[in-house]
């Protein structure tokens, strides 16, 4: 997959759970990335707010999280309308 990230050259959005082991395993992507020449807009984190787990991403990764989404247990249109608020999007047009 990175290969192919790197190919369409286009920044990629990290998806990563929010708790136990995130830190290590989102700091492990980011690096991967990072070192693959991909550039990264931002993390998204899911599941229950670990504002600690959030601070040490953002700082350690050297990366802003995006939004804070709660584990879906479906993806229907019920479900995502439900989030969507939390998904500022608006604010996304100054990734770089």
């Amino acid at each position: 997959m990175i290969d192919l990230m790197g190919k369409l050259a286009l920044p990629v959005i990290v998806v990563a759970r929010s708790g136990l082991g995130t830190i290590n395993h989102t700091l492990l992507t980011l690096n991967a990335l990072r070192d693959a020449g991909v550039a990264v807009s931002g993390v998204i984190l899911n599941g229950p707010p670990m504002p600690e787990n959030r601070a040490a991403i953002e700082r350690f990764g050297n990366v802003r999280i995006l939004a804070e989404l709660p584990l879906m247990v479906s993806v229907e249109k019920q479900a995502l309308l439900a989030v969507a608020p939390l998904v500022p999007v608006d604010e996304w047009a100054l990734i770089s």
